[in-house]
Parts: C-alpha cells; structure tokens; sequence
C-alpha cells in the first residue's frame, strides 16, 4: 500500500515539476489593457495613449474608471510618468514633481482642461474650449487622442513622446525570438513589411489584433508608430490591423489574462499565469511531501512487527 501512494504522489511532484509555464509576450492589446472598457468609446483612445506613454499603469488596479472624474492626483502621475520616461519614483513622488513644476497648484481636486494643457504642453497650447471645464477620464482620452499633433511652443505631443509614424500595408513575415529565462522568458518580434523588417518594442501596444503576434502573417496593417526612444534604435510601439480579421474567438484566446504595464523600465508584466503555476506547482510539491510523511508513518505504525513493508 505504502509503495503504492508513494508512486502516486511521485507523478504528482513530477507533474508539479514539470508543469508548463504560460509565456506570454509582453504585448498588450484591447482585451486585456483595462477590464472596464470593452463597451467605452475611449478604448482605441486609451491603447494609443498608453503607447505614447501620456497614461501610465497604475499599481494594483486592472480598471480605467471611464465614468469617474479625473482628478489632479491622476493627471499628476501620468503627466509625471511622461515628463519623467523611466523614473523609479512612486505615485506620490512623481505627482509632487510636477506640483513642483509649477505645473499644477496641487494634487487636490478634480482637474480641469486648463490643468492638462498646464501639464502635458507647459500652457501654451491655444484652444477655443472652456478651460476651467471638469472631465471624465473616458472624456479626457478622447480629447487628448484630437490634440496629439496639435502644434504648441514649436513641437507636439506625438513629437514630445519620441513617436513618428510607421509603416502600413500587408504583414508578410513575423519572426520572433525568446528574451529571459524560465517564467520571465517573452517572445520580441520582429515583422517584415514591403520587403523590409522592423522590430517591435519590448511592450508594443495592439489594436484590432492578438496579442500572439505569429499570427498576423498575411494580415493588413492600417496603422503603425515608431518609438524613437528605444534602445539603440527605433522600433514599432503601436499596431493597428484593419478591423474584422480576426474572429472574437480568436482575439480572446490568444490575448490571455489582463495584465498590467508599470510606468518604471521593467517588463509590463510577468504573466499572472506564470506566477500562479510557479505558486500552484509549490502548493502541489508541498501537499505530496505532507501526505507522503503522514501515511508513511501510519504505515509503519500500522505494519505487524518483523514484517518489512
């Protein structure tokens, strides 16, 4: 009996051993940037914003809050995330920096239009609209996503954010190569496009498209943008396909489980799936070793003297 629960707890420790980690691609995509805006007019205007890096990833939450209204201490982070690319300041660190600017009175309050163009273009982008107007975030986006090549003190935001524009058309190739080691590994791509290559970004942001980006051979390209910033040379941070090629079955399989992006230069986000097949595999390895151990010994307890089992 004994060596008979022996060997079934022995598959279950290989099993545990052996179990696949999830590698996901550090690819973030309309399905699984924020939970809350599948059915907001603002998400197409979220995904290009976080690319431009004019919002940022905040920790711990997985929702946009459309509805909710933007507040000074919500500006203050995401300006702060784009005036400082790459800083290892907190949220409270980075919203100061800019009250300090004197580019926001405070972090109290609801913001108002004359605060975002204060923040993201120094005042000095002229407008028609009602500058001591409220908003909500969703409003906010939408606003911001008809400003980006707004000229203001000789640049624009698209310019201000390192972006230019990227090539269209007919996705002919895509290459990929694996980056890290074990749960940390992501594939980085690389996609062939008029006969020419163009890498991707490690944290590229998609539209219209799985976050698989193997399967986008042969696929139409409607929009694309250049970083500027990236490493030793410039590489593809946004991608939008034409609509409708691919189904809703397909974009949800391979889009795998919300996660996040951090403002700091680290990967957007280690695969949840990883993290909890590294917990669940642990929690598996440590239940056999307890069971092991305790019918082990009731084993023995139990086994008649001179009698080996």
């Amino acid at each position: 009996m004994k060596s008979k629960i022996q060997t079934v707890l022995l598959f279950m420790i290989l099993a545990a051993v052996l179990m696949p980690s999830s590698v996901f691609a550090h690819v973030t995509n309309d399905k699984n940037l924020f939970e809350d805006l599948q059915d907001s007019p603002a998400l197409e205007a979220v995904v290009k914003l976080r690319a431009l890096n004019v919002i940022t990833y905040d920790e711990g939450t997985s929702l946009f809050k459309p509805a909710d209204k933007l507040t000074r201490a919500d500006l203050a982070f995401w300006g702060g995330s784009m005036l400082e690319p790459g800083s290892q300041k907190d949220r409270k660190a980075l919203g100061q920096a800019v009250v300090d600017k004197g580019l926001l009175p405070s972090l109290e309050g609801n913001a108002t239009l004359k605060d975002v163009i204060s923040v993201y273009w120094n005042g000095k982008l002229q407008i028609t609209d009602n500058v001591d107007q409220e908003m909500t975030r969703e409003q906010f986006v939408q606003w911001m996503l008809t400003k980006l090549d707004a000229s203001a003190g000789g640049t624009t935001l698209f310019a201000t954010a390192g972006m230019s524009q990227g090539p269209t058309g007919t996705i002919e190739k895509v290459e990929s190569e694996m980056i890290g080691e074990k749960e940390s590994a992501y594939a980085k791509y690389t996609v062939v496009i008029g006969g020419k290559s163009y890498s991707l970004t490690d944290h590229p942001k998609v539209l219209n498209g799985p976050t698989d980006l193997s399967m986008w051979t042969g696929k139409q390209l409607e929009e694309s943008w250049i970083s500027e910033n990236h490493g030793n040379g410039n590489a593809l941070a946004f991608l939008k396909l034409k609509g409708g090629q691919f189904v809703e079955a397909e974009l949800a399989s391979a889009s795998g489980h919300h996660h996040h992006q951090h403002h700091m230069p680290a990967p957007d986000n280690q695969s949840s799936n990883s993290v909890l097949y590294a917990i669940g595999g642990a929690l598996i390895v440590l239940a056999a070793a307890v069971i092991w151990l305790f019918f082990g010994r009731r084993t023995n307890r139990a086994a008649p003297k001179g009698i080996k089992q």
